[in-house]
């Protein structure tokens, strides 16, 4: 595909008309994808289905976990994190290469509370929330966090969705995910 097409397809989605979009960063601006699969050069807004139609993604795309990954999230690991901290906000992040089973979560200093990350208005609830279920990207930014739990601990829990029972103690101790807190 042309460069000319390329940059036409691009403005088409940024705009809101090619509906099923998907990711791909091509290597020259002579590369796209074959006929069927929407595409487009690297220094265009990236889009993949299942994401907001003319939203670009918000970071690369990570591999899903297949093994049972639990920690503290320290100073290396919080430079890729899904969830970073601000003053006062948080930002989500979630790009994911399959569909997960996500959650996102905020704790006090005390641990005598917990508010779950609610995807669909990008706010925090002390109602349990799966943030992310079955779907593979999630882009909050600037998500408002009460003074009580500024001081305290961010976590997420991130599973492949066709592995995730988050009830059943077996998959807790053999399932495949990834819990990380900082």
């Amino acid at each position: 595909m042309s460069t000319i097409k390329c940059l036409i397809l691009c403005a088409l989605m940024s705009a809101g008309f090619a509906s099923h979009a998907h990711a791909a960063t091509c290597g020259s601006s002579e590369e796209c994808l074959p006929p069927g699969e929407i595409g487009c050069i690297s220094w265009c807004n990236v889009f993949q289905a299942g994401h907001a139609v003319g939203q670009p993604l918000c970071g690369p795309e990570q591999a899903v976990p297949y093994e049972q990954v639990v920690g503290v999230c320290d100073t290396a690991c919080q430079q890729g994190a899904p969830v970073k901290a601000g003053a006062q906000t948080l930002d989500v992040c979630m790009n994911y290469s399959e569909p997960v089973t996500a959650l996102v979560g905020i704790l006090p200093q005390d641990f005598s509370a917990i508010q779950w990350l609610r995807a669909d208005d990008c706010s925090f609830s002390d109602n349990f929330q799966v943030a992310m279920d079955g779907s593979q990207h999630l882009s909050c930014s600037d998500v408002q966090v009460t003074e009580a739990f500024r001081q305290g601990w961010i976590f997420w829990l991130v599973a492949p969705t066709a592995n995730a029972d988050l009830g059943s103690d077996e998959w807790w101790n053999t399932g495949a995910y990834e819990l990380k807190f900082y």
